[in-house]
């Protein structure tokens, strides 16, 4: 038994949802729902039971659930979001993982050239179970809270719906890195134990808007969600870009006294593929050129960063940061300073006016910003030529990107 609920009692057309699970192998039914305020709670036939709270956030509908184990087994948990109506699926995109069916390029990767359907963790999209499904009138854009803790979820779709499951499984393929699409068909689909009285919560977020492409549509709930944001980030922007400094600043080499950048270390069976990779224009070289280039002052005086940077003083015959007159630490940047052709991790000279002088007028408005500090390049193949110039390690790996 399988009962489906509206996510509002206004009358206007709405998305539908419905909930099930699975006991040590075999559908748990649900047998009772009653409504309690903004919400209703769901009774299964071996007792469990299952509280959900619906809130809305302008064009945002939060479904709260908290779902509570009267028996102790072997579990799977089953969200079902349907378009209103009966309106097919008439296109799925699934952000950073599935767009047109992955129809373009060439490789193994998940496309429907191979399936029509597919199903993916919620850890291969920056927005957990991101997916959006466009009917003939409406589309639907949906994902999920983030696990605080295992098991993960896994998102799916078919027809008029997305299928959330928990925990989740990726089939009929998954993507285990560079040409692996390993096949999974006749893997057990996995269940999560779970004790008697314990209680699991995860959160839905759903908007409804007209037909007019999944891109605006997508456009339009991420703005939503940045507007209304429904739970705070475990990782500020802030720490996200020192940390992301700090790796790649320990990824640096040296070789007969010339720096560069390593292309990742300890990746096992992988790392023939990083090396392979490495000699490309648009990898990990070209990446640090412009955020070493672009690095703000504060940035600098995290603990991690000068960590890192301590470490490569003595390379650079320095004593100190502050020694270092290649990189202008006491100035704040991490680009060499004045119009000396002194060196920096990459042995090149600063992009000072003269290197801008270069950009054809036409692209200089548009890749280049003086802020009174230093250079901020914002595209435009010669304001990144010449942040490049001017930044670090233009070598990955053993081949130089130059």
């Amino acid at each position: 038994m399988q009962l489906d609920h509206f996510l509002s009692a206004s009358g206007q057309e709405q998305p539908q949802l419905s909930f099930s699970q699975d006991w040590n192998g075999k559908d748990n039914p649900l047998v009772d729902a009653t409504s309690s305020g903004q919400g209703f709670q769901l009774q299964f036939q071996n007792g469990n039971t299952l509280q959900v709270r619906m809130v809305s956030k302008g064009d945002l509908t939060r479904i709260v659930t908290r779902w509570r184990f009267v028996r102790e087994g072997e579990y799977r948990l089953y969200a079902i979001t349907r378009l209103p109506n009966g309106q097919k699926g008439q296109e799925i995109f699934l952000p950073a993982i599935w767009y047109q069916g992955n129809r373009q390029g060439e490789g193994k990767f998940p496309s429907e050239t191979i399936a029509e359907n597919f199903s993916f963790l919620e850890t291969r999209s920056s927005l957990p179970c991101a997916v959006v499904l466009a009917g003939s009138r409406d589309t639907l854009c949906q994902c999920i809270s983030p696990a605080p803790r295992k098991p993960l979820a896994s998102v799916s779709w078919r027809g008029d719906c997305a299928i959330t499951t928990i925990p989740g499984a990726e089939w009929p393929y998954s993507y285990r890195g560079k040409g692996k699409l390993v096949p999974t068909q006749d893997e057990t689909k996995p269940r999560w134990h779970f004790a008697r009285g314990e209680e699991y919560e995860r959160e839905w977020i759903l908007m409804l808007s007209p037909s007019d492409g999944v891109l605006a549509a997508w456009e339009r709930f991420v703005r939503a969600l940045d507007a209304r944001p429904l739970w705070k980030p475990s990782l500020s922007w802030k720490r996200y870009g020192t940390t992301k400094l700090a790796h790649l600043l320990s990824l640096i080499r040296f070789e007969e006294g010339e720096p560069y950048l390593l292309m990742g270390s300890g990746n096992g069976a992988e790392q023939q593929v990083y090396e392979f990779t490495a000699g490309s224009f648009l990898v990990k070289g070209l990446e640090a050129a412009t955020e070493f280039a672009t690095t703000p002052a504060w940035m600098l005086q995290d603990p991690h960063v000068r960590k890192r940077l301590e470490t490569l003083m003595p390379k650079l015959g320095a004593s100190r940061m502050e020694d270092a007159p290649p990189f202008g630490l006491a100035a704040g940047t991490l680009l060499p300073q004045g119009r000396a052709r002194s060196r920096s991790l990459a042995g090149l000279p600063r992009p000072d006016k003269r290197h801008l002088g270069r950009i054809p007028r036409h692209r200089r408005a548009s890749g280049v910003q003086d802020d009174g500090e230093q250079p901020h390049y914002r595209g435009g193949h010669a304001a990144v030529r010449a942040a490049v110039r001017g930044a670090c390690p233009l070598r990955s790996g053993r081949r130089a990107l130059s």
